[in-house]
């Protein structure tokens, strides 16, 4: 039992994410964080290398919030099948 409430709250906090990442605005924000950062690398020198790095690390920081938000909505997704859910 302790299991399937688990799976189940797995399977709500997918649809919540789902909701968040289907959001305009979510979407909107994501690609101008994104465009935002490569634009500032690429705008910078060849010999500014900590400015590079430091643009760097943080679209890779920025990457892995967004992948968050994908790993919770496949693991509902499987929790759902776990449940035996037929509308999974």
């Amino acid at each position: 039992m302790e299991n399937e409430t688990k799976l189940i709250a797995e399977r709500e906090r997918a649809a919540l994410a789902e909701q968040v990442i289907k959001n305009p605005v979510y979407v909107e924000a994501k690609d101008m964080i994104t465009g935002n950062l490569i634009d500032a690398w690429r705008s910078t020198h060849v010999s500014q290398d900590q400015e590079r790095e430091k643009i760097f690390l943080m679209l890779q920081m920025a990457e892995q919030f967004f992948d968050v938000l994908d790993t919770t909505i496949r693991t509902g997704k499987f929790a759902e099948l776990q449940l035996g859910d037929p509308n999974g």
